[in-house]
């Protein structure tokens, strides 16, 4: 018994995530998670950029690991190769959305009247 949880419970939800045998997606996982420490880590020490560029960073880099850690369907954890078409579609609109609050902050700022 781990911290009041059933070892058969905590093995079934780590079934639920997907452990990929393709290096790249391995190593991918493994760049965003160090480089959004060190992000942090600069942040913290040095000062935060703009409000909204700071959570565009953090909530695009973070939905991009979830999806590709945890698969929408509970059934594609099986596939070991790649994430899911669905999750690969939801990471591209992921990046989309944050490259466009990032590049175009000024247009955003300038189009609210502030």
């Amino acid at each position: 018994m781990l911290m009041g949880f059933k070892e058969e419970n905590v093995n079934q939800q780590l079934n639920n995530y997907i452990n990929y045998d393709y290096k790249f997606w391995k190593n991918l996982i493994l760049v965003l998670a160090i480089g959004l420490s060190i992000y942090h880590l600069y942040v913290a020490g040095f000062g935060s950029p703009i409000a909204i560029k700071h959570r565009a960073i953090h909530i695009g880099v973070i939905s991009v690991l979830i999806f590709l850690l945890v698969p929408l369907k509970r059934g594609a954890a099986k596939n070991r190769y790649h994430p899911p078409f669905l999750d690969l579609i939801l990471i591209f609109l992921t990046l989309i959305t944050a490259g466009y609050i990032l590049l175009f902050y000024n247009d955003i700022i300038a189009r609210s009247g502030i």
